[in-house]
């Protein structure tokens, strides 16, 4: 998956609420992992993602250069 834009809304639900929706999405898909990539990310917070933040959502995080992050890790549930 490839996220170009990400903007919170008036609805928005979180970060929780989104990982939980791609996760379901892959899972329902038959994947057995997942990979997001954000390009052009400008929000700081983003860009440096602790892997502990990461590890909760079972993924694993990279910044791939200065605007460009990737997310990684196995489909949970069943």
């Amino acid at each position: 998956m490839n996220v170009w834009a990400l903007y919170a809304t008036e609805n928005s639900e979180g970060p929780y609420a989104l990982m939980q929706a791609i996760n379901s999405e892959a899972r329902a898909a038959g994947a057995s992992s997942i990979s997001i990539t954000g390009n052009g990310v400008m929000n700081e917070g983003l860009l440096s993602i602790s892997p502990r933040a990461a590890g909760r959502f079972g993924l694993e995080f990279r910044r791939i250069n200065d605007v460009t992050i990737l997310l990684q890790g196995g489909v949970r549930g069943k």
